[in-house]
């Protein structure tokens, strides 16, 4: 049995890391409660989308005024991802085939795809 606030490698967090870590459970933990009920967790995921939305769009109106205009739209699309797939940035790099001699970073490339 591990202590409260350990790894399993005996490592303890400390601070900031154990108070993240302790939120990170929790929201798990409330997130999977939602998620028995599927009209509990449709609503959950419709005031997410909206709120993520309104955010994204607050950013994009205060992008031409001095302020944190792209720290908002950000902070929005945080949001965002953390309910749907699409936002967080679903890119993932394939390796192709290639001829021998070319540099490695021509040997791969980058598929996007958001939908």
């Amino acid at each position: 049995m591990t202590a409260a606030g350990s790894t399993t490698s005996g490592r303890r967090y400390t601070g900031v890391r154990r108070k993240y870590r302790r939120a990170k459970v929790r929201y798990r933990a409330f997130r999977a409660g939602v998620a028995r009920s599927p009209v509990l967790d449709l609503t959950y995921r419709i005031t997410m989308g909206v709120l993520g939305t309104a955010i994204v769009i607050i950013g994009i109106i205060a992008l031409p005024a001095p302020g944190p205009g792209w720290a908002i739209i950000f902070l929005g699309l945080g949001v965002l991802a953390a309910e749907f797939s699409w936002p967080s940035g679903s890119c993932t790099g394939s390796a192709s085939a290639t001829t021998a001699g070319s540099p490695g970073w021509a040997a791969r490339t980058v598929s996007c795809s958001c939908w």
